[in-house]
This record gives C-alpha cells, sequence and structure tokens, in this order.
C-alpha cells in the first residue's frame, strides 16, 4: 500500500504543483476556461496537497473573507485516485484549517452533483444559491464548525 501524505502549501513550487492537478481536473476534463480557473485569490488563499508516495494527486483552497467565514474551493482528485476517500480527507484538513484561523462558517461552490459528498460531510444546501459557469450547475453550500 502507498503512503499517502498530506500538507499545506508552503513554496512555490507546491503551489504550481496543486495548479497542475487543477488544470488536469478542472481545465482539460471539466473544460472550465483556465481564465476562470486561476485568480489573484491563489496568493493568499491556503493550500493544500496531498501525494501518494512522491506524486501530487489531490488539492483544494481555503479563503477567508475577514468575517468569520471561509470559502472552500478548488478541490480535485486526479481521476485514477477518485473514490478513495481523498477528497474527504481533504475537505476535513481544509476544515481543521479553518477552525485554527478561527473560522465559524465554511461555504463552497460545488457542481450540483457533488451535493449527496458535501451532505454526507455534514454540509447543507442554501436555498437560491444556485449558479451557473459555463455549461456546470453549482449549488451553494454552508457549514458551521465547533472548534
Amino acid at each position: 500500500m502507498m503512503m499517502i501524505h498530506r500538507k499545506v502549501v508552503s513554496t512555490a513550487a507546491e503551489l504550481a504543483l496543486a495548479q497542475q492537478i487543477r488544470r488536469q481536473v478542472f481545465v482539460e476534463e471539466q473544460g472550465i476556461p483556465a481564465e476562470l480557473e486561476y485568480d489573484a485569490a491563489d496568493g493568499t488563499a491556503t493550500h493544500l496537497l496531498v501525494y501518494k508516495a512522491a506524486v501530487p494527486i489531490a488539492t483544494g483552497r481555503l479563503l477567508t473573507d475577514g468575517d468569520g467565514v471561509g470559502i472552500l474551493g478548488r478541490i480535485a482528485v486526479v481521476a485514477d485516485e477518485r473514490g478513495q476517500g481523498i477528497g474527504e480527507q481533504v475537505v476535513r484538513d481544509l476544515e481543521r484549517c479553518a477552525v485554527t484561523a478561527g473560522l465559524r462558517r465554511l461555504i463552497l461552490h460545488p457542481h450540483h452533483y457533488l451535493q449527496p459528498f458535501y451532505t454526507r460531510l455534514g454540509y447543507q444546501t442554501v436555498p437560491g444559491g444556485e449558479s451557473t459557469v459555463g455549461v456546470h450547475q453549482l449549488v451553494l453550500m454552508e457549514k458551521y464548525l465547533t472548534g
């Protein structure tokens, strides 16, 4: 069994690895325009990288809005590694980062088909929070955190 290692991104090289995973999953697989995938928030967000052995296989990021609310996003697992609980671990690790940062609530905008996954992790759909990015239908979900 391969060793899974998770870490908070601390270098520009690690951020580039996270962005490579996002390019593979969001831009190449899902057809999201690259100009929508990368933004200035990458410079201020907390990013997580998951490695299998020495190969990066998953990522996610946490933004803060300054009002005790965090925004989860850019959560991606490479295709060959999906269905093994890695995405859940990314979410749980980002939640721990949020608690450490003193955040009280998290929001995210997942694809509509991921709603059951996030519901299982304790997130609730916010009525009226639906949106569209290109051909992708998104929902707004939230979770209140306890320390």
